[in-house]
């Protein structure tokens, strides 16, 4: 199963940056953008496992100006004990159109956090938007053995990478400095 990485220095990471860049795909992206056009619509909910405040987001995604696509974020602030890293659920709707009722739509999953044996937080695959609907907003939405061998996973690492560094929520939630290099993937 792919799993990605924050970086090869991630514990140093997490209060400084790390000078070796070579190995990492989520840099800043010049041909993508966050959407201020639409509304970025946030909720609270409680988490069922800490009782604390869960923030849910949606975002929009330019790519070279255009739609390229969308992101769910679920952000839970319950820490692993062990590492006192929270998580995160990411779920990346991509289409071709984004004609409304269009059959091309792909949604991808993945969750970030805490992974036995690792010192700092893991992307790893997921089933995409379990805890969304099944509509034609989300398309065709992958297993994580789908998503492991679809051809667009590389454009769906690239956009984790970009959210994780241009989104601020994002960023602070997992605690990454500004300029940190991003998600690493693991070789």
């Amino acid at each position: 199963m792919t799993q990605l990485h924050f970086g090869p220095t991630c514990e140093a990471s997490r209060t400084t940056d790390s000078a070796d860049h070579s190995d990492v795909f989520g840099t800043s992206d010049p041909e993508l953008t966050l959407d201020h056009e639409f509304a970025t619509r946030i909720s609270k909910d409680v988490c069922v496992d800490c009782g604390s405040l869960t923030t849910m987001l949606t975002r929009f995604v330019l790519g070279d100006g255009i739609a390229h696509a969308a992101y769910f974020a679920s952000l839970h602030p319950c820490a692993e004990p062990a590492t006192g890293w929270p998580e995160m659920w990411i779920d990346a709707i991509f289409s071709e159109s984004w004609d409304e009722g269009s059959a091309d739509r792909t949604t991808f999953g993945c969750r970030i956090g805490y992974v036995e044996g690792e010192g700092y937080p893991v992307c790893t695959l997921v089933d995409a938007a379990t805890e969304h609907p099944d509509t034609a907003d989300f398309g065709h939405k992958l297993s994580a053995a789908e998503a492991d061998k679809h051809p667009a996973l590389p454009e769906f690492r690239r956009l984790v990478g970009f959210a994780l560094l241009a989104d601020d929520v994002l960023r602070v939630h997992m605690a990454l400095p500004t300029g940190h290099p991003g998600l690493a993937q693991r070789t």
